[in-house]
């Protein structure tokens, strides 16, 4: 969830009363062929969705209950301080599903912390997708390195495709900064030679 909060439920039994509400910060996965079912209540919610295509909405016939309990099998679901953190000293990062080491989607979260040093200009074989999740995100483009003149401050719900094999860089300058990252592994990072 980026903004808001949904209540989701698994089951062939559509019963709100018997949805759990996912906040803004959650992680969520859909298992593939399973059962289930979301909504809103009393606040809007929004979702930023990624998975392998074709993607398709198969409607199951609805049960009229009653609610015998959803199945643990057709989601996986985490909150917002279940998220599996872990400190790298400027930054901290979550991997939440796929390993970007290997072939494969991915999705991170990242935590870089304001002051650290901007990255050098850099490329990665390709794309990422990444969603400002909070924060300013200072990120430049090319490899003429100058963060106090060249980079562009990205707020909070700012959504940016790093094309592969194109240079860029980026950092926090006065506040801390969570990234969203969608890719497809396996993931390397090139150093460029930078302009003089």
């Amino acid at each position: 969830m980026i903004d808001g909060a949904a209540w989701r439920g698994t089951g062939p039994v559509l019963d709100p009363a018997h949805s759990a509400r996912v906040p803004k910060g959650t992680f969520m996965i859909d298992h593939a062929a399973k059962v289930h079912w979301d909504g809103t209540k009393e606040e809007s919610g929004a979702y930023l969705i990624a998975g392998i295509g074709p993607a398709t909405n198969i409607e199951v016939p609805k049960s009229s209950g009653p609610w015998a309990g959803g199945d643990p099998a057709a989601a996986t679901i985490m909150l917002p301080d279940q998220i599996p953190w872990k400190d790298h000293g400027s930054f901290r990062l979550a991997n939440l599903a796929g390993d970007p080491d290997k072939p494969g989607l991915f999705v991170q979260m990242l935590t870089v912390l304001k002051g650290a040093d901007f990255t050098r200009p850099h490329v990665h074989p390709g794309p990422l997708f990444t969603m400002v999740l909070s924060g300013t995100w200072w990120v430049g483009t090319g490899n003429k390195y100058d963060p106090a003149n060249l980079a562009v401050p990205l707020k909070a719900g700012t959504f940016v495709t790093h094309f592969g094999n194109r240079v860029h860089w980026d950092g926090a300058k006065d506040e801390d900064v969570t990234l969203l990252i969608i890719g497809e592994g396996p993931v390397t990072t090139a150093r460029v030679d930078e302009a003089r």
